[in-house]
């Protein structure tokens, strides 16, 4: 179920920015520690908001959606 609200979300954002990917998924952490769901200190949350920006970028700007294309060296 996850993969396919993944890919629903990658063709949603296939024509946004960056920058814009990033504001939402900081908007989306955000929520996401108010509920609890994620433990908050600074390091984690930035790295946390690379991962997913790094994994939606990808997701949405390839017409792959194997998990070789999140591989990355």
């Amino acid at each position: 179920k996850s993969r396919g609200i993944k890919r629903a979300r990658a063709r949603r954002d296939a024509n946004r920015e960056r920058q814009d990917i990033v504001t939402l998924v900081k908007r989306q952490l955000t929520r996401e520690i108010s509920e609890g769901r994620f433990t908050a200190n600074g390091e984690a949350v930035k790295r946390e908001v690379e991962r997913r920006v790094k994994e939606r970028m990808i997701l949405s700007r390839n017409r792959n959606y194997s998990r070789l294309a999140t591989a990355s060296p």
